[in-house]
């Protein structure tokens, strides 16, 4: 994924496009915290298996490292849109970098009727 990220932000770098919106999903898969596992009070005891990379994977340690130096300067070429249902595992060094961070909440009983 390194190789295919340096690619299209050079390419937004570049200022071949009028811009570019990249959405990367589960954003903490390859973004997580490099300083261990941090595992929340109530995840079950195999969550640590749900992801196939580990912090301590030396794909996930250059993905981030990539990542941090590539992200937190303004750009009008790239708008770069996160997704995550884990924000406490992004390390701490991407969250810092982002401008706007919105958080969807599941919607409740009353707002689930509406919609249907």
């Amino acid at each position: 994924a390194v190789p295919e990220l340096r690619r299209v932000l050079g390419w937004a770098a570049r200022g071949r496009s009028r811009g570019l919106v990249l959405f990367i999903d589960e954003a903490d898969a390859f973004l997580a915290s490099r300083g261990g596992v941090h595992m929340p009070a109530h995840a079950p005891a195999h969550a640590a298996l749900a992801s196939p990379f580990s912090v301590q994977d030396p794909f996930v340690q250059s993905a981030a490292a990539f990542f941090l130096s590539r992200t937190g300067e303004a750009s009008r070429s790239l708008l770069l849109v996160l997704a995550t249902n884990r924000l406490e595992e992004l390390d701490q060094a991407v969250v810092s970098r982002m401008s706007y961070p919105i958080e969807f909440c599941a919607p409740g009983p009353g707002e689930l009727r509406a919609l249907l």
